[in-house]
């Protein structure tokens, strides 16, 4: 080539040799990141991952012992706490309010009741006084003993009918009186074991079912790890293999 073509086309060659430069460059491979490290020799450990929860080994649960009015437990989660301490008390159970209808019906039950009442007991003391000639005749001679027995059953049947109406005045004397009150004493609740509160499970005051849990207690120091395993991991694990707790999460 001669220099005067050269000197023509100079610009384009060097505007070519440019263009391949770049494209060169950016087609060029990049070293990839790597992370190095020694390589040591040592022992190789082989194990079982899967998460588990930890629990204490013996603990007790503390339920409520009759349904009534729980007072405010003010045992927190960690406090020490011995055997037969108080937790807390379990008041009477509150009887339901009686609505007017029902209050009208059990005050017309108890006039009948109370009528019933003089009824057995005049009915009594008529027996009575018969049977109490019936025995001045008896021993007269003038009554057959037949007459006389059947004297002394109508006494006791009259004292029976007597008590069975003084009975049923009582109850519905009682239903009036009761209604909307607190009945039965209070129950204390105490700790069947030392240790720690390890939760509190229902701590405000309020009416509660007989054996809904109040509090757990147990021992932290002595604890378990509860961790279930898939099948064709646990046949791996083995009596005494050794195992490592980490905790995990928040």
């Amino acid at each position: 080539m001669s220099l005067d073509t050269l000197k023509r086309w100079r610009w384009a060659i060097l505007t070519a040799a440019i263009m391949v430069a770049g494209l060169a460059f950016a087609l060029w491979p990049e070293a990839a990141a790597v992370d190095t490290a020694e390589i040591t020799e040592g022992p190789m450990k082989v194990g079982i991952t899967d998460d588990g929860v930890t629990r204490a080994e013996e603990f007790y649960v503390v339920s409520a012992p009759v349904t009534g009015q729980l007072e405010r437990i003010e045992f927190e989660a960690g406090d020490q706490i011995d055997r037969g301490t108080l937790i807390t008390r379990m008041g009477g159970r509150p009887s339901t309010p009686l609505d007017q209808r029902t209050r009208s019906e059990l005050r017309g039950a108890l006039s009948a009741a109370n009528a019933a009442e003089q009824g057995a007991k005049a009915s009594l003391e008529q027996a009575e006084r018969d049977l109490s000639r019936a025995e001045e005749l008896s021993q007269r001679g003038f009554l057959a003993k037949a007459q006389l027995e059947a004297a002394r059953t109508r006494v006791t049947g009259d004292q029976s009918r007597l008590a069975q109406s003084q009975a049923e005045v009582a109850r519905i004397r009682a239903l009036l009186s009761q209604g909307g009150a607190v009945s039965g004493k209070a129950v204390a609740v105490r700790a069947p074991a030392s240790g720690f509160v390890l939760s509190v499970i229902t701590e405000s005051e309020g009416v509660i079912l007989e054996g809904t849990p109040l509090v757990t207690i147990g021992d932290p120091d002595r604890i378990e790890a509860v961790i279930d395993l898939l099948s064709r991991d646990a046949v791996q694990v083995k009596t005494g293999a050794q195992g490592e707790i980490t905790q995990w999460g928040g």
